[in-house]
């Protein structure tokens, strides 16, 4: 599949800047998760960790179906968890994110993950737009059927 230029080292920048924010705050300056700080561990870790777990299901299932199954000739992946998104890696990494927030609370890193989603958002509508050129009606068909993040509640045929 085409992904836009940026995609890799996008990501590779994004981690490596939430990753020092959420240390640096979280760890060592602590700036920002004072307010969150009346919340019991236990009770953050035990919203981080379903938020984990159903990051790394999401992302090796789907993980598996891209890399690891061969389709000849190539179609649009409509099985296992692209049944509900339609971008299930970078919704882990998202979910991942998400689960460092909730583990210390801080809020540095919860601001950082906004311009993240938007950068992934952005991967991904570029990575449909190239869909969409590949496979046509097919593509627009599985759009229709499946949220970008979230699972749709009513799916138009």
């Amino acid at each position: 599949m085409d992904e836009h230029p940026a995609n890799d080292a996008g990501q590779i920048v994004c981690f490596v800047i939430f990753a020092v924010c959420w240390i640096l705050d979280s760890f060592v300056f602590r700036l920002s998760v004072g307010p969150l700080e009346i919340v019991p561990l236990a009770v953050k870790l035990s919203l981080a960790i379903p938020v984990w777990a159903f990051a790394v299901y999401i992302g090796l299932t789907s993980h598996t179906i891209v890399f690891k199954e061969v389709r000849n000739p190539p179609a649009v992946i409509t099985k296992g968890v692209f049944s509900w998104i339609r971008h299930p890696l970078y919704a882990a990494g998202l979910l991942f994110y998400t689960g460092l927030f909730l583990a210390t609370g801080s809020l540095c890193s919860l601001v950082i993950l906004m311009p993240i989603f938007f950068f992934i958002n952005h991967m991904a509508a570029f990575e449909e737009k190239k869909l969409e050129e590949k496979f046509g009606d097919a593509y627009r068909s599985y759009k229709k059927k499946t949220g970008r993040w979230f699972p749709k509640l009513y799916k138009k045929t």
